[in-house]
């Protein structure tokens, strides 16, 4: 799967939409501190991984 584009709106820092165009081959993340580039990369992660739900066990009282 090859991500070409992406918008962004009201998630962690990215209260405005924001848009990025991806790179087939390389893409470099540069920024200021507090930029949002580590949001950006947990977003792409929680889209990008797969879901399971696993009922958590009951525990007694």
């Amino acid at each position: 799967m090859k991500i070409k584009n992406m918008s962004i709106t009201n998630v962690t820092s990215y209260n405005e939409e924001t848009a990025f165009e991806f790179d087939d081959h390389l893409n470099i993340l540069i920024g200021p501190n507090g930029g949002g580039k580590s949001n950006l990369q947990k977003i792409l992660a929680v889209v990008l991984s797969q879901f399971e739900v696993v009922p958590l066990p009951e525990t007694g009282g």
